[in-house]
């Protein structure tokens, strides 16, 4: 917080993250968020006594933007990192106000949820490794891999949460049910060429589909 206080003069200091929650694992790193009056922003990576840190220097109204930003894609990054942060040092008034607008923000419901475009961006990642089984191992790979957080995402989502954070989505998708537990865990330790067909039946137990299956969107209305 020194090196903060000293490079940006700001009106205070959050420090959040995984380490500061307790959850820190060996290569986490401290999330430092600079609230500073001057109208640009940036990040930065140092490190401290051996520990990572990514610093996000911003004023508060681009702060405030994220909060709206983030809301509307249900990932409330910023104001989680806030409400759930530490303040170092001295803070301005603004700081207060901007910590109780991001507990405000995660008190909100999370923005309404497109199940059928959700399911249709999934079957269409595995109908992609479809087109890759046998023919391109690795890129089938990453092409599951983001199916799997699909899926994550979709239950949780359907049951009203956020889009679970990176290292929370496998997790969020074990809990599902048992069989969604199975799955994951088999999915893990399986032989490369068996994995497109434990996601396509993950599929099918969470989406009732695992194939392109005919739909259409909403009109949106579009500027002229």
């Amino acid at each position: 917080s020194a090196y903060a206080w000293a490079t940006y003069a700001p009106l205070g200091v959050v420090v959040g993250g995984s380490l500061i929650r307790g959850e820190g694992g060996p290569t986490s790193d401290l999330d430092v968020v600079v609230v500073h009056p001057s109208p640009w922003r940036l990040r930065e990576q140092r490190v401290f006594a051996g520990v990572p840190a990514e610093l996000f220097v911003n004023p508060p109204a681009t702060l405030r933007r994220y909060f709206r930003e983030d809301h509307a894609r249900a990932t409330p990054t910023m104001a989680h990192l806030l409400a759930h942060g530490r303040v170092v040092g001295l803070r301005d008034r603004e700081v207060d106000a901007l910590l109780t607008e991001a507990r405000e923000w995660l008190a909100r419901t999370p923005p309404a949820f497109d199940a059928t475009a959700a399911r249709y961006g999934i079957v269409d990642l595995l109908d992609d490794a479809r087109d890759l089984h046998g023919v391109d191992p690795t890129g089938e790979l990453v092409l599951l891999s983001q199916a799997l957080h699909g899926l994550a995402t979709f239950v949780a989502r359907q049951a009203g949460g956020w889009v679970p954070r990176r290292k929370e989505a496998a997790g969020r998708l074990r809990g599902q049910d048992p069989v969604c537990r199975d799955l994951v865990d088999t999915f893990g330790a399986a032989p490369p060429e068996e994995r497109l067909e434990l996601v396509a039946t993950l599929a099918r137990h969470v989406l009732g589909v695992d194939r392109f299956f005919p739909w259409r969107s909403e009109p949106e209305p579009q500027e002229p």
